[in-house]
């Protein structure tokens, strides 16, 4: 997790991820599909941001170990449609009664 976090923010050196790296594996259990989703998450939280005056991404281990982190990734999912627009939320519902007969 941490070289994927080193390579994808590119911080000029590998043990300035190790803590983020950490917490994410300790929330995740390092399941590829919740590290991707819970970088997602925090991205969009505004949890993970980056600092163009500092010109370097940004976190706060603190707030980030205070995070609850989701059981599997349907919930982490479901989360996320939250997000969506109300009509949107909506036609998923619809579309959910009518299953998998389309």
């Amino acid at each position: 997790i941490n070289k994927m976090l080193f390579a994808v923010i590119g911080m000029s050196d590998l043990s300035e991820t190790e803590l983020l790296a950490d917490i994410i594996y300790r929330k995740t259990g390092g399941n590829a599909l919740l590290v991707n989703q819970f970088v997602k998450y925090l991205w969009d939280d505004g949890l993970l941001w980056f600092s163009f005056r500092q010109k370097y991404w940004q976190w706060d281990n603190r707030t980030l170990e205070s995070k609850s982190i989701f059981n599997n990734a349907a919930e982490l999912i479901f989360q996320k449609m939250l997000f969506l627009p109300t009509d949107i939320q909506l036609m998923l519902k619809k579309m959910a009664c009518i299953g998998s007969q389309c």
